[in-house]
């Protein structure tokens, strides 16, 4: 029994370690070893049938254990290769510079030289760069910019010169080693914004020879944007996104921008001209973008009795007006003008009179709660609140003239006085609301004609190269 028990136990051995074998021989030397000692067991006397099984069933538990080591430690190997293929793949083919980035590094370079020497040796510098790829929605009730945008902070740090981003992403503990620095950077009006990219992710080197490291983040959500509604929905606005480091003083650090993003127009068409800072694809049903501005400043809060560094985005935009003058202002003015229709009734017909003004007053009321539910909830009168106001008083006057004509006709018995003055409404409240429509849109007309001195000078107009000339 002992034998067949010990031979059992040998083959299952045999079949383990042969199988285990294959998956990693260093760590598999315990299982080579196991039918050695199961012949010396079986030389031994036979003391107790038990104590044979046991040893016989030792280097099996073994064999079966380093098997188990050896295959985890195989597919460690394998996660730490694949990693690492990646982490080529991502610095080979992401950050390869091109003739665009070499210039771009000289700017960054220049900036950051520039800077620093204004500031003592251990005083951090980073240049704050981004891309807005998206603006997907500009709610004028929330006051409130939901957008997708790129952040891209670069600074220089000299025990990193030479180290090339293959190195710094192998280094697994670089964010645990107690030189490690990172500028911290937020956006101090955000309300709700996600980060897309893992932090670890965000840190690479993009310039070995300079010691420059760069951190790019890809943000998504909404931003505050409080709005000036008075000339609504004549108006331009201007909505901001603040840079501010959550962590380091002004004293500590410094944020600055390139000089090619201080001041950006809208481009000119035909032309090649383009945004730095903001995608070409945005496309806003209501809004025209038309100047972008990035200034480094800085802000002092009082509660703590500390100064921050920020670089500030200013993008200024201009409302379409068109829809509103569309689907609005003409719609009352048509209420406005039927509301005349009253003067040509007999002046004894106040029911008539008093059901057409009611019912046009109502219908003028209801572009109050259109407008209404697409505006915040402000204190103050926008140039629509005024013209639906002088909507109402027009339509209102209307109903008091029937009130009036009526009286001298019926109580008065002065038909004639009544339809004389029903003429002269016919001429009077046209005149007056065409007057009134003058002083409305003739300064918003020429507001919005008039333009800006542009600091770019006469657009150079590409010509078409398929065009052939004669």
């Amino acid at each position: 029994m002992s034998s067949a028990s010990s031979s059992s136990s040998s083959s299952s051995s045999s079949s383990s370690s042969s199988g285990s074998r294959k998956t990693n021989e260093v760590e598999l030397k315990p299982i080579a070893d196991a039918p050695k000692k199961i012949e010396a067991a079986e030389k031994k006397p036979a003391a107790a049938e038990g104590g044979h099984k046991e040893e016989a069933k030792e280097p099996v538990n073994k064999g079966k254990h380093a098997a188990k080591q050896g295959s985890e430690s195989e597919a460690s190997s394998d996660e730490e290769s694949s990693a690492a293929k990646k982490r080529k793949q991502r610095s080979s083919k992401a950050f390869h510079l091109s003739a665009e980035s070499r210039e771009l590094q000289e700017k960054i370079v220049s900036a950051l030289e520039t800077e620093q020497v204004k500031h003592k040796p251990d005083h951090r510098v980073v240049v704050v760069q981004f891309f807005i790829n998206r603006i997907f929605k500009i709610d004028d009730v929330s006051q409130t910019v939901e957008l997708d945008l790129y952040l891209k902070l670069n600074w220089r740090e000299s025990r990193w010169e030479g180290v090339t981003d293959e190195e710094f992403q192998d280094d697994e503990e670089k964010m645990q080693h107690p030189d490690w620095w990172g500028p911290g950077v937020e956006i101090t009006n955000k309300l709700e914004m996600e980060e897309e990219t893992e932090e670890e992710e965000a840190y690479w080197i993009e310039f070995p020879e300079r010691g420059i490291l760069a951190y790019t983040q890809r943000l998504i959500g909404r931003v505050s944007a409080p709005m000036d509604m008075h000339s609504f929905p004549f108006d331009k606005q201007v909505f901001q996104i603040t840079f501010e480091s959550f962590h380091w003083k002004a004293e500590d650090l410094t944020l600055i921008r390139l000089d090619q993003h201080k001041l950006q127009l809208c481009p000119r068409p035909g032309t090649d001209e383009r945004w730095l800072t903001l995608s070409a694809d945005i496309k806003l049903s209501e809004w025209f973008l038309t100047k972008c501005e990035v200034a480094a400043t800085k802000k002092y809060y009082p509660f703590e009795d500390r100064t921050y560094s920020q670089v500030v985005c200013h993008v200024s935009m201009d409302r379409d007006w068109w829809y509103y003058i569309q689907k609005v202002i003409v719609l009352l003015v048509i209420l406005v003008v039927m509301s005349w229709i009253v003067f040509v009734f007999d002046p004894h017909e106040l029911a008539g009179r008093t059901g057409v003004t009611v019912t046009l007053f109502l219908a003028a009321v209801a572009f109050n709660f259109v407008i209404s539910a697409s505006l915040p909830r402000v204190s103050y009168m926008t140039s629509m609140d005024q013209y639906l106001l002088v909507t109402y008083i027009f339509i209102s006057f209307t109903l008091l003239h029937s009130a009036v004509v009526f009286a001298i006709s019926a109580r008065l018995n002065k038909a004639d006085l009544a339809h004389q003055l029903d003429r002269w409404s016919l001429v009077v409240y046209p005149a007056l609301f065409l007057i009134y429509n003058l002083f409305f849109f003739i300064p918003v007309m020429v507001g919005k004609l008039r333009k800006e001195p542009d600091p770019r000078g006469p657009p150079k107009i590409i010509r078409d190269s398929r065009v052939k000339k004669d």
